[in-house]
């Protein structure tokens, strides 16, 4: 289990015994994500940084980019990538390997949720500016499909298809068709 006080990320045993200090952390904590393997969990929040922290040893990695708070971060079924959306309108693809990334660029407002696709070769983003976009990792551009006028403000992927809500409807989307 672990615990956010608003300065540290605390891990609490699951067999009792005294609480450790995993990584600090000193805003607001939005989201954790472990790695498929489970040795390693990110931290994103109102700090720029994505943290990755590895669990046995307590080493912190951060990875540098974005230039406001993260909303969201998911890796990828083979733990090698992740995938984060930020306040700064972009969202960005990660190798966790070296740290470099590629910047998603095109929405006109916050990227409030990003999501690889089921074969890993795409990432969904949804943002506050009432689209989503379809983007492929191994070349550029995006397919776009709004909403209207509505911020995104949750969104779900299964398959092809993007389950999204705004303040006043639930919306879904087929990814390959734009229906």
């Amino acid at each position: 289990v672990i615990a956010h006080d608003g300065s540290s990320v605390w891990i609490v045993p699951f067999s009792g015994g005294p609480l450790r200090k995993l990584a600090p952390y000193d805003n607001k904590l939005l989201q954790l994500a472990w790695s498929p393997d489970e040795k390693t969990v990110v931290l994103v929040g109102h700090l720029t940084d994505v943290v990755l922290v590895e669990v046995a040893t307590g080493k912190i990695r951060t990875l540098r980019g974005h230039t406001d708070a993260l909303y969201t971060v998911e890796w990828s079924k083979d733990g090698r990538r992740l995938v984060s959306a930020s306040d700064d309108a972009t969202a960005r693809v990660w190798s966790v390997t070296d740290g470099s990334s590629i910047v998603l660029r095109g929405h006109d407002d916050d990227i409030a949720r990003a999501r690889w696709s089921a074969d890993d070769k795409q990432v969904v983003t949804a943002s506050f500016d009432g689209s989503i976009r379809v983007w492929s990792v191994e070349q550029a551009g995006a397919k776009v499909i709004t909403e209207g006028a509505s911020i995104i403000e949750e969104m779900t992927l299964s398959g092809d298809k993007a389950l999204i809500k705004t303040p006043t409807a639930i919306a879904r989307w087929d990814l390959v068709t734009n229906t």
